[in-house]
């Protein structure tokens, strides 16, 4: 895909004249980048500090990031990514022959398999089809590091961390792309916006579905609960589901019901 195409670059034209001409650079470095979702995630982790004199700038970009989202399909077969036998890092952090780990490789499989029919039913959106089979199976990685009992999670963190979490072991790992898809699953993908003004116990940056892999696997996960594995939801119950985490985030199921349904 060619991300300055005509449809693209109007849309950059329309939402970026508040920025200022430094500020226009980057983004434009950031489009024309072949690998511009690896050096978005890199801004956004690492530059807030470089662009603080700036005043609020970078909080800024990443508003119209998310506004980009919204109008620009990414896919992750414009990166390179290296891949993997999920299995490998499951047994890693999920010993065998426990409810824990039986939890969550029936949930994965569960939304692995809803994804990869989504995925076939639509050709023409040209999805990474083995991206999104190991990013779906690893998804959930993180939750053994959460206080979850009724899934037999037994660690210190607050459920809804185990998103970026998982992250921070699938960087660890070698595989950042994998590890956004953790990053950003929950509830419909979390703005910065939502995270401040919830007070979510989560890092302070953007967790939006970006690519169209990444927004799949995350829509895939709203029709599964891990605490009944053998029950796949109406789109009913996972509105309701992700209700909790505000408008927004019931606004981008809805689109992602019309691209994928």
């Amino acid at each position: 895909m060619n991300l300055l195409s005509s449809h693209n670059r109007s849309v950059i034209d329309h939402h970026s004249d508040a920025f200022s001409f430094q500020q226009r650079q980057i983004l434009i470095h950031l489009f024309c980048s072949r690998d511009n979702l690896t050096v978005y995630t890199h801004w956004q982790q690492h530059n807030e500090q470089k662009y603080k004199n700036e005043g609020n700038s970078s909080l800024h970009i990443g508003n119209f990031f998310v506004i980009l989202h919204k109008n620009i399909n990414f896919s992750s077969r414009e990166q390179k990514i290296k891949h993997m036998n999920p299995y490998e890092i499951i047994d890693k952090y999920y010993p065998e022959n426990t409810e824990q780990r039986q939890i969550l490789v029936i949930h994965s499989l569960s939304v692995a398999g809803k994804a990869m029919k989504i995925l076939d039913a639509h050709p023409e959106l040209r999805l990474n089809r083995s991206f999104v089979k190991e990013a779906a199976l690893l998804h959930d990685i993180g939750i053994f590091q959460t206080n979850a009992p009724t899934i037999q999670c037994f660690g210190s963190h607050p459920y809804i961390a185990h998103g970026y979490l998982g992250a921070e072991i699938l960087r660890e790992e070698g595989f950042p792309q994998h590890a956004l898809v953790c990053e950003r699953h929950t509830g419909a993908g979390l703005s910065l916006q939502d995270i401040v003004d919830q007070q979510l116990p989560v890092p302070h940056r953007e967790m939006l579905p970006i690519t169209l892999e990444e927004q799949l696997i995350c829509f895939a996960d709203k029709f599964f609960s891990k605490t009944h594995l053998d029950e796949e939801k109406s789109v009913e119950k996972a509105r309701h589901s992700i209700a909790k985490y505000g408008e927004e985030g019931l606004s981008r199921f809805d689109r992602w019901c019309s691209l994928f349904l």
